[in-house]
């Protein structure tokens, strides 16, 4: 006999949807909902049977909460409507801004999938002066252009990351229209 699970609703009645895209080994789950009342989507946390919105970074409109980590680091972007992305670090009830591969602030996007132990994050994030994208890994203050399988002028995503610090994600390569997936 197989393994038994049990699924619980932790969507609330105001919503007009809930999606759970990550999960620690506490159980606590991170996502995105759109309130009833509201024209805009929050992201969440989920822990202990109750739901706390994480915020916006100021100036956007919707954020996006995908991964979370044991210490309850959460990571995610925010949007504006023109299109805009960018990511962020939920830690001790304040949301911090990732920055892009670029120079100058404001220019570009980030986003951002997972966290692991460390407090190490990936994501995707635009080079500087040209609509590329590259993998990204977030360490404190830092940040490391992971590259991309084709080169420079590919664009490339890390979308996990474990606690040794091996990433995964999907990149661009030459001669090809599909991403490759990288380890």
């Amino acid at each position: 006999m197989g393994q038994s699970y049990l699924i619980t609703d932790i969507g609330e009645s105001s919503d007009k949807y809930r999606l759970a895209h990550g999960i620690n080994a506490a159980g606590n789950v991170v996502g995105e909902c759109e309130p009833t009342n509201l024209l805009s989507v929050n992201a969440f946390w989920y822990r202990n049977g109750t739901n706390t919105d994480l915020g916006i970074l100021p100036g956007y409109v919707d954020a996006y909460a995908y991964g979370v980590n044991d210490s309850g680091q959460i990571v995610g972007w925010c949007d504006v409507w023109s299109g805009g992305e960018r990511g962020f670090l939920y830690a001790n009830g304040t949301m911090k801004e990732l920055e892009t591969l670029g120079m100058l602030p404001n220019v570009g996007y980030s986003e951002a999938y997972a966290i692991n132990r460390a407090g190490q994050a990936v994501g995707t994030a635009t080079l500087a002066n040209t609509s590329i994208n590259h993998a990204v890994l977030y360490s404190g203050s830092s940040k490391q252009d992971l590259g991309a399988l084709g080169g420079t002028n590919y664009n490339s995503s890390a979308f996990g990351l474990n606690n040794s610090g091996v990433i995964v994600g999907e990149s661009e390569v030459t001669n090809s229209i599909n991403a490759h997936a990288f380890s």
